[in-house]
């Protein structure tokens, strides 16, 4: 099992999981989850805003359920392809609704979460190219997206 690895905030003491991304060996199972993003870009890069924030807590929660297929979820990683499935099924919710809390990782989201998740639920997804012009677009466009991102063991 790999080492778990964790960002701590030290204005606020938030804790982040850093390295809990699965690397995906497949693309989702319906073809509305896998479509290009290229194909959809509405916005110049000069139309783009500087920051959009996501809250990927949940999405990641019910990855796992979705990958363990079993009651209890422990707190191991969850592969984008998982997710993105999970979102469809599922749902997710604002931050503020379920914050991240290191002690409930591995906790089913409370009934409210998913009530108001239910806004955030997908119905297709995007593939969108490792170019930065085309993932302002997305954000812009108000896609969120997913990127897995391997670091050197130094960063440790």
């Amino acid at each position: 099992m790999p080492v778990r690895t964790y960002l701590i905030n030290r204005l606020t003491d938030a804790i982040y999981r850093l390295n809990g991304i699965e690397p995906s060996h497949r693309m989702p199972h319906k073809e509305d989850l896998r479509q290009s993003f290229s194909d959809h870009v509405l916005f110049s890069s000069d139309q783009l805003p500087p920051k959009v924030d996501l809250q990927p807590y949940m999405t990641t929660y019910n990855g796992r359920v979705k990958n363990t297929h079993l009651p209890i979820v422990t707190d191991y990683r969850c592969s984008i392809t998982n997710a993105i499935e999970a979102l469809e099924e599922f749902d997710t919710c604002l931050e503020s609704i379920w914050p991240y809390d290191i002690s409930r990782v591995n906790k089913c989201p409370s009934i409210q979460a998913f009530e108001k998740g239910l806004k955030h639920r997908i119905h297709q997804a995007l593939h969108v190219k490792i170019d930065l012009n085309e993932m302002k677009s997305c954000l812009a466009q108000g896609f969120p997206f997913a990127f897995g991102l391997r670091l050197y063991t130094s960063f440790d």
